[in-house]
């Protein structure tokens, strides 16, 4: 099946799904296949028209799952007008126009990004489909055949040395903590949205694997938390700070600072950033 959604403000699909909010996305001829809740969908862009195809069985809920992915709900309009008034901004917002923060499921953001500690996206894409592959379940659409992201319930069942066998070293330990606290109700993702930024993040860094970066984030690209402002070697070198590691208290005055400035769409100003250092 398909369905159209008709844009009345700039997105531009190429931009955000490359710029390293998600990892398991993938070009599909002139579009995208990739996951939203687990539903496999692909879709194309035609200047402001997204043409969307899908399985039947989420036909009554298309529109809402994918505009709810891409924020549709942001008035990007207005955000980009509030941030034209920074002079860094102006040519990012013409470079990287269409730019949008998504709103990806939570549970996945969180293995992703515990995942991406010391690795680059190539690889951290890699390993988020090799999670898919060896603990997630395979459905199709339209030939295309890939699996699902796992649940932290298959996460938990497949323990630590499986999860060191695909790739994942150090890092296995954490995952499977992190899985260990969704799926026993510690760490309720979702009500995170409801919690306000710095309460949240308290709880974030809780979650074993989990720092500063990873923290925010989780909270920027998956939980409402747009005022955000991550900070990892792209940004810090935007910053003028060419330290290979932050402090704690470092990285919470230079975060800080960032929010004061941009306010409550710090996130928006620091994807920007963030591509364009790494176009550098």
């Amino acid at each position: 099946m398909n369905e159209t959604i008709h844009l009345n403000q700039p997105i531009n699909l190429k931009i955000t799904l490359n710029s390293g909010q998600v990892f398991r996305w993938k070009i599909y001829k002139d579009g995208w296949n990739g996951f939203i809740d687990n539903h496999l969908i692909v879709i194309h862009q035609k200047n402001s028209i997204l043409t969307i195809n899908f399985s039947p069985n989420i036909a009554s809920k298309i529109k809402h799952l994918v505009s709810n992915f891409l924020r549709l709900d942001d008035n990007i309009v207005e955000i980009y007008k509030s941030l034209e008034k920074y002079p860094r901004m102006n040519s990012l917002l013409s470079k990287f126009h269409g730019l949008r923060l998504i709103r990806q499921n939570p549970w996945e953001c969180l293995i992703s990004f515990i995942c991406s500690t010391n690795m680059n996206i190539v690889r951290n894409t890699g390993i988020q489909e090799a999670l898919a592959k060896n603990f997630g379940h395979q459905t199709e659409l339209m030939n295309i055949k890939r699996n699902t992201f796992p649940s932290p319930e298959a996460i938990y069942d497949a323990g630590i040395s499986k999860l060191q066998q695909i790739g994942l070293g150090y890092r296995a330990k954490y995952v499977w903590e992190a899985s260990k606290m969704v799926r026993n109700g510690i760490l309720p993702l979702e009500s995170l949205k409801n919690t306000t930024y710095e309460n949240a993040r308290r709880e974030l860094l809780s979650v074993p694997g989990v720092g500063n970066k990873v923290a925010d984030c989780v909270l920027l690209f998956s939980l409402d938390k747009i005022e955000s402002f991550p900070i990892d070697r792209w940004i810090s070198k935007e910053l003028g700070n060419h330290k290979t590691h932050l402090s704690d208290k470092h990285y919470d005055f230079l975060a800080s600072n960032a929010r004061k400035k941009y306010g409550g769409i710090a996130g928006y100003a620091q994807q920007f950033l963030f591509l364009s250092q790494r176009s550098l």
